[in-house]
């Protein structure tokens, strides 16, 4: 039997050691080794390789130690801003529990500012939960409900009877910090179909965003975009962006970002949550990156490295899915596409490390419709995409959401640091 096995701690021995190692981690240096991530607004499936330095028997109680394993093992060690947030106490230990139908739900650890709200939790149960799935979750503040984009859910477990993952809450407006007073609503999938309710109070002021009012224009390759607004929160900083309409290329993304400061030091793009919102195409949109909220820098300098777009006119692709065929696509695009029931399925090269979602919004009887589903395969020397369409029919146009064609170079920008 393995170390692991043999060692019985009791609930609060668990939780004392829970907080002795927290305070271990924060002197510890992190080393990120390998992460891969796919996202998805409505859910995030979380993969990744990372190593954080500590003795074979630390490590053993870790793995037993309830919140530590989402919230240090899963955040500190690709995420800058949440070790800033651990370094400077802004994190609160919860503790709030509720059950239901055999199931119990723990709110262990929450961050939040008021762009949002990071929530460490656990489900237990008697009996299998490994393939239980988490189909929703809903926050009230002071009894009334917080319009968010939320990420969450966790990738198939073999059989187990205790889970714990990460919620993440992207506010639509900036959240009250006027109350403490919170409730976390779980819906699963079980055949029951359990509801559990979680009322919790923070003890942290809820900290506000600085604002900096920037409306610095980017020329890349004559296709231009302008940065309106930087705004700094403890979770995240956020780049409000708009296109200028009178582009010739549609831009699909802008990747492979980092903050500078004077002595190098960076902070790069979030890499596992939520890592963007809007819709780029209707010309304003918001890119997140790791903050820099406790830190005092001199000066800043935004570096993005990939700018992805293709020509206006050929950024999409036709389907009819009444004669199950490809109607249409761009010359360039070398994918090989079938049509499948609902499903478009796409066959091409690797592009990075992770998964990339080609496909997204269509036009189908003049609605505006998005992917009900989204998965891919990775394969030597390609990848196998397929995007489902549940509510198209007939003849369908596809946006491109992705496509390898870099424009520009290495981009360098200024950031104001004046609010």
């Amino acid at each position: 039997m393995s170390e692991q096995h043999d060692i019985q701690v009791p609930k609060a021995q668990l939780q004392q050691m829970r907080q002795e190692m927290l305070q271990k981690v924060k002197k510890e240096k992190k080393r990120r080794q390998r992460l891969l991530s796919s996202t998805l607004l409505f859910v995030v499936l979380f993969s990744f390789v990372l190593s954080i330095r500590m003795s074979p028997t630390i490590a053993s109680y870790v793995a037993k130690i309830p919140g530590f394993d989402p919230i240090v093992m899963k955040m500190v060690s690709y995420d800058k801003g949440v070790k800033a947030i651990l370094d400077n106490d802004y994190f609160e230990e919860v503790q709030a529990t509720a059950n239901a139908n055999g199931l119990t739900v723990t709110i262990v650890d929450v961050f939040a500012d008021q762009s949002g709200m990071v929530v460490s939790y656990e489900v237990d149960a008697p009996f299998d939960i490994g393939k239980l799935r988490l189909m929703e979750v809903e926050l009230f503040q002071d009894g009334k409900e917080v319009l968010a984009s939320k990420s969450y859910g966790w990738i198939d477990k073999e059989p187990t009877q205790h889970v714990e993952d990460v919620i993440e809450l992207l506010m639509e407006s900036p959240m009250s910090s006027h109350s403490k007073e919170f409730e976390l609503i779980f819906y699963f999938d079980d055949e029951k179909q359990t509801k559990i309710q979680i009322p919790f109070t923070l003890k942290n002021d809820i900290q506000s965003e600085k604002v900096i009012t920037y409306n610095k224009e980017v020329d890349v390759n004559g296709q231009k975009f302008t940065i309106e607004k930087v705004r700094t929160s403890p979770l995240r900083i956020a780049l409000d962006i708009s296109v200028d309409p009178s582009n010739t290329m549609q831009l699909l993304k802008l990747e492979h970002l980092k903050l500078i400061d004077e002595n190098g030091e960076k902070w790069g793009a979030i890499i596992n949550g939520i890592s963007t919102s809007g819709d780029i195409r209707d010309g304003h949109f918001t890119l997140y990156l790791q903050s820099n909220y406790f830190e005092r820098p001199k000066q800043l300098t935004l570096e993005i490295s990939s700018v992805y777009a293709i020509p206006k006119g050929q950024d999409f692709i036709e389907v009819d899915f009444s004669k199950q065929e490809v109607v249409s696509k761009p010359d360039y695009l070398k994918w090989q596409i079938d049509v499948q029931g609902k499903d478009v399925s796409i066959y091409t090269d690797i592009w990075g490390d992770r998964g990339r979602i080609l496909l997204y919004k269509a036009v189908s009887n003049e609605k505006i419709i998005e992917p009900s589903r989204v998965t891919w395969e990775y394969g030597d020397p390609g990848s196998d995409s397929i995007v489902t369409y549940e509510e198209a029919e007939g003849l369908t146009k596809i946006d491109i959401n992705f496509y390898s064609n870099i424009i520009g170079d290495l981009i360098e920008i200024p950031i104001p640091l004046n609010e």
